[in-house]
């Protein structure tokens, strides 16, 4: 078991780098149209970006060198890495818009996804040694973690094609914050298998729209894999 060099291949650092820059932008995009998109034309744009994000997540793992810089005083540290965080945190953070019943699937996926990339960093055979490698395990861990999580949640609710159960639920409290940007929330009554009150986050018509008391229209799915999930809507 080592972080060091076994002579497997090679590569150039510069050339990994824009990959991962285009692999990064072009999983971006299309996460941006799978949430824009429905039917097979969304799922098609999603299978685009996961793919993206998994060869991306392949290049940190292969060559974690590309993903270094060298400081005027000669320390090698990570970069801050934003060209290829922000498609991953792009990918958890609109997740999030798919209001799963329970979350341990997606826990399960991060986790099994993470525990596979630190194995990755471990044992894989590369081209140079690692310069700083607990850094990289930890870039590498976090990552994957979050591709796990997003990509199981959207591919649960994406390619759900079996029909919704209406629901109608009492808003229980309503508030808006405004800070960068504003934000519309509204906390609704349990409902079927959601046993507990729920905080969600809508657009101002939906917020506009209903009044402490109320009701609101949720859907509830079975979800591709088994993850039961719903939205707002229907009825």
């Amino acid at each position: 078991m080592s972080l060091v060099e076994t002579p497997a291949s090679t590569g150039n650092n510069g050339s990994v780098m824009w990959t991962a820059v285009g692999l990064g932008v072009v999983g971006a995009a299309a996460m941006f149209g799978a949430f824009l998109l429905s039917g097979a034309a969304a799922q098609l744009t999603l299978v685009g970006a996961l793919a993206c994000l998994s060869a991306l997540l392949g290049l940190i793992v292969w060559y974690p060198n590309a993903f270094v810089t060298v400081s005027q005083r000669g320390w090698n540290r990570p970069v801050a890495n934003f060209a290829y965080a922000v498609p991953v945190v792009l990918l958890t953070a609109m997740s999030f818009n798919f209001h799963l019943v329970r979350w341990e699937g997606a826990g399960l996926a991060a986790a099994g996804m993470g525990c596979l990339a630190v194995a990755g960093m471990i044992w894989a055979p590369r081209p140079q040694p690692v310069t700083t490698p607990m850094s990289h395990i930890l870039l590498a861990l976090v990552f994957a973690a979050g591709l796990g999580w997003g990509g199981v949640t959207w591919l649960n609710c994406l390619f759900d094609d079996a029909p919704g159960q209406d629901f109608q639920v009492a808003v229980q409290e309503k508030h808006a914050s405004f800070g960068r940007g504003s934000h519309y929330h509204l906390t609704l009554a349990p409902f079927g298998p959601v046993e507990q009150p729920v905080s969600v986050t809508v657009s101002y018509a939906t917020y506009a729209g209903t009044s402490e008391g109320g009701f609101v229209c949720t859907v509830l799915r079975p979800g591709a894999f088994g993850f039961a999930w719903w939205r707002i809507g229907g009825c």
